[in-house]
């Protein structure tokens, strides 16, 4: 790696394009160092200690920010915290919000189709229990649309709040206003669609001399603090000037559309000191340096912005972490008392990572995955589960841009296509539903027996007392007759084990051909896998 030189122009992406400056007004009424296409909400007087923030990791426990959203509005939420003019800490809440979720409709006295959403934000204390709530209405223009070679574009919405004393954690949940959750009980119970986060707040590595803010991360540095070179590791400008500039990256990836890390943090009670400040790239271990920067500086502002621009172009698909240092310098020499922070950021090339949502990304690897590999990736970052993928794809259609791999990928693509529009229902992707599922591992069955509304002999538990009969392994036993017999079935059938679209994996069964029965257990359409003899499946 290397100091990134001035750069100007559009961001390199290989016939990629994005649109990340789309930006949304959240609540009303301007303030000194917001930009005119942004505006602020200043959700409550309160006041917030100089803390970085981490969010929900496995089942619930702390991980590392970005988060994102559960529930059917997919966004990201990422944060800061900066201190005002007054001295107080307010934290700074961006969130990128993708449109493909939302209900546009045309609003009277408004041209063009909007979405209206409620965000409301509540913090919590050490056992969860609410503190405060605040709610604003939020309107997103719908975005133009989109070439096939394109990169959606998605809003960013900022969120500057003040903590209450005893909050611990918090939730941001968006609503939308226009849409009912999918699925029976919600249509019924007309529950908005929506998504959440929730997150919570850690104490930061600020040291008694040395106050540093968490590190925000943007896709470029802000054009007040000069233009960068390799004489000027660090760029400092005024913090109130410098937040008027900023275009932050909620997602914190970098790679095929933007191939340099910029990092912006702010420095308080520091003017005319010096300071020692070192800027490392480390694997996600923490344990290898890839690239590090130290310089000794003196701010000439209490509130000073500082803005670390590094050349990551040559780092692979991962994920790794920025580690930032700043102690005060007495007589020469760095004292022992630092401000330090660690946070991830990833590292994407393909550019299958920038098209499509974290989310459908992930939906898509759990067709591919299976067992403890599916396991693992759901323990991964958003640059290693694509690391993951890439290898995977590799190993069974060649390398990436050859003529197999583009062949298999393009398979991959138009199964889950077909599968969404023939499947999708109740509130349900139809590639994500048993059958999709299926079909995009396996192809089209070469033979499909349907029973909607079976007679006697014609009960899914006649047929699985056939099928377990000769496929029937030792000590096992036929099944019971049932309430749910009457239901609805199909049985697919591959005489040839179907076409897996992981070819290089063998598919083993149990009996002369793959079978799989799906039962429409509740009569409203929805599929579920009751039985294959794949070894492995479903019994």
């Amino acid at each position: 790696m290397r100091d990134s030189g001035a750069r100007t122009g559009t961001r390199p992406g290989n016939g990629v394009v994005i649109g990340h400056d789309r930006r949304v007004c959240f609540g009303t009424g301007t303030g000194p160092g917001v930009p005119a296409t942004i505006l602020q909400a200043c959700l409550l007087p309160l006041v917030l200690g100089l803390t970085s923030l981490t969010g929900p990791g496995e089942e619930g426990t702390p991980g590392p920010m970005p988060l994102h959203s559960e529930g059917e509005i997919a966004f990201l939420a990422d944060g800061t915290v900066f201190r005002d003019a007054q001295g107080v800490d307010e934290v700074h809440f961006y969130i990128s919000l993708p449109p493909n979720d939302l209900d546009f409709r045309e609003l009277e006295g408004r041209e063009g189709r909007w979405a209206e959403v409620d965000a409301h934000l509540t913090f919590l204390d050490a056992r969860e229990n609410p503190i405060v709530r605040a709610t604003r209405p939020l309107e997103v223009p719908e975005p133009e649309e989109a070439t096939d070679t394109a990169i959606p574009k998605p809003h960013l919405v900022w969120l500057r709040v003040r903590r209450p004393e005893r909050a611990a954690g918090f939730e941001i949940k968006l609503e939308d206003r226009n849409a009912v959750r999918r699925g029976l009980i919600h249509q019924l119970q007309s529950n908005k669609r929506r998504g959440i986060v929730r997150g919570v707040f850690r104490a930061g590595g600020a040291g008694a001399d040395a106050a540093l803010s968490p590190p925000l991360f943007l896709w470029a540095p802000p054009a007040v603090c000069g233009t960068p070179g390799p004489d000027r590791g660090f760029l400092l400008a005024p913090a109130d000037i410098v937040r008027a500039d900023l275009d932050p990256n909620p997602g914190r990836s970098y790679g095929l559309v933007e191939p340099a890390l910029t990092v912006y943090m702010e420095a308080y009670g520091l003017g005319d000191v010096d300071v020692t400040l070192r800027m490392q790239i480390l694997d996600i271990t923490g344990t290898t340096a890839l690239f590090t920067r130290e310089e000794t500086l003196r701010p000439a502002w209490d509130r000073c912005g500082i803005v670390a621009l590094v050349d990551v172009s040559a780092l692979p698909t991962g994920t790794y972490q920025a580690r930032l240092e700043l102690r005060r310098t007495t007589t020469g020499e760095a004292d022992d008392r630092a401000a330090v922070f660690t946070e991830p950021f990833q590292m994407l090339w393909n550019p299958e990572s920038w098209r499509k949502s974290h989310r459908r990304r992930v939906q898509e690897a759990a067709l591919l995955l299976g067992g403890e590999d599916w396991e693992r990736y759901q323990m991964l970052q958003p640059g290693q589960q694509q690391a993951l993928l890439d290898s995977l794809w590799a190993e069974v259609a060649g390398p990436p841009g050859s003529a197999r791999s583009a062949t298999v990928r393009e398979r991959f693509d138009k199964r889950v296509a077909l599968a969404d529009a023939r499947y999708s229902g109740l509130g349900e992707r139809g590639s994500q539903s048993d059958r999709g599922r299926v079909l995009v591992r396996f192809g089209e069955p070469d033979e499909v027996h349907k029973e909607l509304m079976p007679d006697e002999q014609e009960q899914i538990y006649y047929y699985l007392q056939t099928e377990f009969g000769s496929d029937r392994a030792a000590g096992e036993t036929a099944p019971h007759s049932h309430w749910l017999d009457n239901s609805s079935y199909e049985v697919w059938s591959y005489m040839n084990n179907g076409s897996p679209i992981l070819g290089g994996q063998p598919t083993i069964v149990r009996g002369s051909h793959l079978r799989f029965i799906f039962l429409d257990e509740m009569g409203m359409g929805r599929y579920r896998l009751i039985y294959s003899n794949l070894l492995g499946g479903s019994d």
